[in-house]
């Protein structure tokens, strides 16, 4: 099966599911146990293989999501413990403290231009649904500010 009627056969499982009621995650696991499903192959099925990784994905999570306070002037914010380290290889696991980038500029940028290129993809995720829900104008100002935001920390670099 090649790559498109591979993902058409995926997105008509999907499809089938959700016109039950409510697509739950449980829903889609209980369907791809079965071989012949065409959503079987998107699944680690070795148990010890399945439990690292999930672990992984948890440490992870742990190390980005935990939030230590910072105090500027009058105001408490929370920001993360943690962040992907900008000087790591592509690939290659690392993350820094985030207190330990307030003294480093460069890769403070670096940081916050990765974060950006997240926000880029959920946008073009949040631009299609706006567009399927008729409110494209409304995120058309956020796009407008992040892009804003893109080009005053490129030309600091």
């Amino acid at each position: 099966m090649n790559g498109d009627a591979k993902q058409d056969a995926v997105r008509e499982r999907l499809d089938s599911l959700a016109a039950r009621g409510h697509l739950t995650p449980r829903d889609v696991v209980a369907d791809a146990k079965r071989k012949d499903s065409p959503l079987h192959s998107y699944f680690e099925w070795d148990n010890a293989k399945a439990a690292t990784k999930y672990r992984l994905v948890q440490a992870r999570r742990l190390i980005t999501r935990f939030q230590m306070p910072i105090i500027e002037e009058s105001r408490i914010l929370a920001a993360p413990f943690a962040v992907r380290d900008p000087s790591a290889a592509q690939g290659e696991q690392g993350y820094v403290r985030t207190i330990d980038l307030q003294t480093d500029r460069a890769r403070a940028r670096m940081v916050l231009m990765n974060e950006i290129g997240r926000v880029d993809a959920q946008m073009a995720r949040i631009r299609s649904l706006a567009l399927a829900f008729g409110m494209e104008e409304e995120v058309a100002v956020v796009i407008e500010r992040v892009e804003a935001l893109r080009h005053r920390l490129a030309l600091a670099a």
